[in-house]
């Protein structure tokens, strides 16, 4: 566990040096077993879920009561099909490789 963790760091690291141009230091996270995945689709094991929180950022969080609030998008609505959904996203928000 302690390589795959460390390669993910590493390579963690490596991109966000190159999309940012800032200084990266090490992502470190315990874990209380092996995650299985960092597709945050794959499964919603423990693990997986606690490597996620800090690397994704969803469109819709929860407060503590489970009720709904802003993440990245600022607002959300159903379109009049009924099927579709709307996502005003919050100001500034760009893409892993910094485009808007």
């Amino acid at each position: 566990m302690t390589a795959w963790i460390t390669a993910f760091t590493t390579a963690l690291c490596a991109a966000t040096l190159a999309a940012s141009f800032a200084t990266a230091k090490p992502l470190r996270v315990g874990l209380a077993a092996e995650p299985t995945s960092m597709d945050p689709h794959f499964q919603t094991l423990t693990p997986n879920l606690a490597l996620h929180a800090p690397v994704y950022e969803p469109l819709v969080a929860q407060d503590e009561q489970q009720r709904l609030k802003p993440a990245l998008a600022t607002s959300w609505s159903v379109l009049p099909d009924g099927i579709t959904w709307e996502f005003k996203l919050r100001p500034n928000v760009k893409w892993h490789d910094g485009s808007p």
